[in-house]
C-alpha cells in the first residue's frame, strides 16, 4: 500500500484459539513476546553503524480486539489482556459478530464494555482528530473507524 509517496504494508497476525483455555498465560506471553521481539529487532536494526536499506519494520502498530458479544461486558481475560497490551501497541477494541445482534443489543454492549474499560482504566486507541491539521477526508475516514469500534458514541 502506498500513501502520499510512503510505502506501508500490512501485516495482520491471527492468533487462533486465543482464550480457549482454563489457564490463557501462555497465549498472552507468546503475544506480548511476538510483539516485544518486533521492538527489539528495530532497536537492534536502528543500533548498528550500518543499516541495511531493506530492513522491514514488522512492529505491531495496533491491535484490533476482538470482543466476544456475550451481552454481558468484558471477560477477565479480556481485561487483563487489554492492560497488557496497551503500553505495547494501540488496542483498538472491536465487538465479534455484531451483526447476529439489534443495534440496541450493540449500543448496550458497547456501553457496558466502555464502562468497563474505564473503571479499569484499559487505554485504548481513540481516533484522534485535528480540525486545524487533519483534511476533511481524514476526519471522516476517522469518524467512520470510531463508529465501527467499541468506542463509539451513537446509538
Amino acid at each position: 500500500m502506498e500513501e502520499h509517496g510512503l510505502k506501508l504494508s500490512l501485516t495482520i497476525i491471527d492468533t487462533p484459539g486465543f482464550g480457549e483455555n482454563i489457564n490463557n498465560e501462555g497465549s498472552f506471553l507468546s503475544i506480548l513476546k511476538y510483539i516485544e521481539q518486533q521492538f527489539d529487532e528495530i532497536l537492534a536494526e536502528e543500533s548498528k553503524i550500518k543499516r541495511n536499506p531493506k530492513f522491514q519494520d514488522n512492529r505491531v502498530h495496533a491491535v484490533l480486539y476482538f470482543i466476544q458479544p456475550t451481552g454481558h461486558a468484558l471477560r477477565e481475560m479480556d481485561i487483563e489482556f487489554m492492560r497488557r497490551l496497551s503500553p505495547r501497541a494501540n488496542v483498538i477494541p472491536v465487538i465479534a459478530k455484531s451483526d447476529s445482534m439489534t443495534p440496541m443489543e450493540i449500543a448496550q454492549f458497547k456501553k457496558r464494555v466502555m464502562d468497563d474499560i474505564h473503571f479499569f482504566n484499559i487505554p485504548i486507541y481513540d481516533f484522534p482528530v485535528d480540525p486545524e491539521e487533519d483534511d476533511e477526508e481524514t476526519i471522516e475516514e476517522n469518524n467512520e473507524l470510531q463508529h465501527a469500534s467499541v468506542h463509539s458514541h451513537w446509538q
